[in-house]
């Protein structure tokens, strides 16, 4: 059995709402009421609606399902009858009572009512589409408007969200007074040439306030389309070559004009890109990431985020940035240029958009006026910073590195002794094992926040105080002794090795450019509160310059395992592959996150 009652929770609210909302099933609370959205974040719900001035008489409350499923899992029921009932009954009531719009609260409404979700599949993508304007996809009902945002349930665990929920609420009430989707609608000039070409550089460079935006090849310092949009609904797409002449003659005539130039993230991204390719960008005059910062820096910075707020646009990065190559060769062979140009295009007019809603908010507030003069202005000495770097004394890298990866083998060696077979620190399955299962260490699980068993620094370490006060309690060598110093002894080990592979991962193995330097991305909004942050250099060399360890641990005392010293070159030599493996996953995972 799926459910865990039979009881049904119907839906409420006048059927000829102008606002249906819809979520995924009924909740304990719900149960016992037989009224949907009563529980805890029921009541969040219906409190952030009256504040908009949504009422219970105003909106129809419905469910995909109107049973609650055993154990309150969604997912175990999506392909039961149910399900397929409450749906119809949600499709029916829309194609006879036609609401405005549709709240769709939750991954699995999303999915239903849109067919929209992540790179999961069904029931996840909600943090990318919510506070879009969506079509809904059930038969009959293509006219209505869907609006998704988070799921109550999720905002009670993750109030730091709340505002983003009560903003898409509010958008939802403004737009209950209208059936349209009131897309906008674009012009996208695409590789302009000839005369076409001259026409169109004469006009961005003419235009008082100009959004840009560059392409690239992924981890790369390869452009491959400039983007340009002197308003809000017009792109021109320029594809970039270093050898045609008339090309690079219109992007620096571009660049260099006194047009106001607007970007998203471009002190630390679009313009540092340029400038390693011979462009120099004059009139930098707004960053809509800067603005973000300054005005809601506790919120996301991101442009698919900003446009989320500021436009009508629905989210669309999974269109066309797919096309972005992962080398130059791969771009040459097969990609689908055109599909690329229209999200450059795309990007430049949501970022002119987005630009004209925040000027008006910012310039409101002599604080945040101020402040963000003062970021922009910031920009400067962080991209000089950044492309100065830190010179690399190579053979002083390469000592640390064999220093580390054999002390590393020694403490490997010990720590599989410890626990019986080859141990990988980095993995929580496999620690989480070692530790909590009856049959190896069974000491007891340590959770996080959400209620998981983990096995991150806090718990080693909490492990840690635990095992020495049993020891403490102990007679050195007495009975139980050897038992609680075997768990002790193993969990410092992991800390170590942990940390050895931090530090090769981040700052030994790293990438660094050419000219043997290490470089950052130093940017002033990589924080919620004004300081600076760093971050790989934005080809993806480098390291966080801000967090290098004041100290690089030393292989020279082997006091800890004295029998090992003389085993460290056989030691070492058998264990190079496996460490060659792991230093290979540990930089990957480095450079994706």
């Amino acid at each position: 059995m799926s459910f865990e009652s039979a009881i049904i929770v119907p839906n409420e609210g006048p059927k000829n709402a102008k606002i249906y909302i819809v979520g995924e099933a009924p909740g304990a609370e719900e149960v016992i009421e037989k009224r949907p959205f009563v529980g805890v974040s029921g009541m969040l719900l219906r409190n952030c609606l009256r504040r908009h001035g949504i009422t219970e008489a105003s909106a129809r409350f419905t469910n995909l399902c109107q049973r609650r499923p055993k154990g309150n899992i969604f997912a175990s029921v999506i392909s039961t009858r149910d399900v397929e009932a409450g749906v119809e009954e949600i499709a029916s009531d829309l194609r006879e009572f036609k609401p405005n719009i549709v709240i769709g609260l939750g991954n699995w409404p999303l999915w239903f009512l849109c067919k929209r979700s992540g790179k999961k599949g069904a029931g996840t993508g909600i943090g990318k589409w919510r506070g879009s304007f969506l079509k809904c996809i059930l038969p009959g009902c293509e006219e209505i408007k869907v609006i998704p945002t988070f799921h109550p349930a999720y905002i009670v665990r993750n109030y730091d969200e709340y505002p983003i929920f009560d903003h898409d609420l509010q958008r939802a009430e403004k737009d209950s007074t209208f059936p349209e989707l009131n897309y906008p609608e674009y012009k996208f000039i695409i590789d302009p040439r000839g005369d076409e070409l001259l026409f169109w550089t004469e006009q961005l460079c003419n235009s008082e306030y100009l959004a840009c935006d560059i392409e690239s090849v992924k981890s790369s310092t390869h452009i491959l389309c400039h983007g340009f949009a002197p308003d809000e609904k017009t792109a021109v797409v320029i594809p970039h070559s270093s050898t045609d002449f008339q090309r690079v003659s219109a992007l620096t005539e571009i660049y260099q004009s006194q047009a106001k130039k607007i970007f998203h993230n471009g002190g630390v991204f679009d313009i540092p890109m340029l400038a390693l390719n011979n462009f120099e960008v004059k009139n930098y005059y707004w960053d809509t990431m800067v603005a973000q910062h300054v005005m809601w820096g506790e919120l996301p910075k991101s442009l698919d985020f900003l446009t989320s707020v500021y436009t009508r646009q629905p989210y669309y990065k999974t269109s066309g940035r797919a096309e972005i190559p992962e080398d130059t060769k791969a771009w040459d062979q097969k990609f689908d240029r055109k599909a690329l140009y229209e999200y450059n295009g795309k990007d430049c007019c949501v970022t002119y958009k987005c630009f004209i809603e925040m000027e008006e908010e910012l310039t409101g507030n002599e604080d945040w006026k101020s402040t963000f003069a003062f970021e922009m202005a910031s920009l400067g000495p962080a991209q000089r910073i950044s492309f100065t770097g830190l010179l690399i004394d190579e053979e002083r890298r390469n000592l640390i590195r064999r220093a580390l990866e054999a002390k590393w083998a020694i403490l490997q060696l010990v720590l599989d002794n410890l626990t019986g077979f080859k141990t990988n620190v980095n993995s929580p399955k496999a620690i989480g094992m070692i530790l909590y299962d009856k049959d190896k260490f069974a000491l007891p699980p340590r959770r996080n926040y959400k209620g998981g068993v983990t096995t991150d620094e806090d718990a080693i370490v909490s492990l840690l105080a635990f095992c020495k006060d049993k020891l403490a309690r102990m007679k050195q060598g007495g009975s139980g002794y050897g038992y609680w110093d075997k768990r002790f002894q193993a969990l410092q080990i992991i800390l170590i090795i942990r940390g050895i592979r931090k530090l090769l991962s981040s700052y030994i193995n790293n990438k660094i450019s050419a000219d043997q330097r290490v470089r950052s991305s130093y940017t002033p909004t990589g924080t919620k509160f004004g300081r600076w942050s760093a971050s790989l250099f934005f080809d993806r060399t480098g390291a966080n310059s801000q967090t290098f360890p004041r100290e690089i641990l030393e292989i020279q005392d082997y006091s800890a395992f004295p029998i090992l010293k003389e085993l460290l070159p056989h030691i070492f030599n058998q264990q190079k592959e496996d460490i060659d493996a792991a230093n290979e996953e540990d930089n990957c995972e480095d450079s994706s996150s």
